[in-house]
């Protein structure tokens, strides 16, 4: 694993824990419905807050067909490469 992708992949964790206000680790493996406080709203916030930190813009529609946090931080990554 990259510096770069290592860095991407805690901004990612840091929006999502506080948007969830989870309190606990987050895994690459959970998905939303393993994150309390993960619901369609927080999901959208979540994105927007991603979008905002990164200067990037994921269409919030192709954010819903990653099912897995490593699957978020994987296509934030394939963002920032192109």
């Amino acid at each position: 694993m990259s510096e770069k992708y290592a860095e991407l992949e805690e901004v990612i964790l840091q929006c999502i824990l506080f948007e969830t206000g989870f309190d606990d680790m987050i895994l690459p493996e959970y998905s939303s419905h393993d994150i309390d406080g993960w619901d369609s709203i927080a999901h959208i916030r979540i994105i927007f807050r991603i979008n905002s930190k990164l200067n990037l813009n994921m269409d919030i529609k192709e954010s819903y067909g990653h099912t897995c946090v490593s699957e978020l931080v994987d296509a934030y990554y394939q963002l920032m490469r192109t």
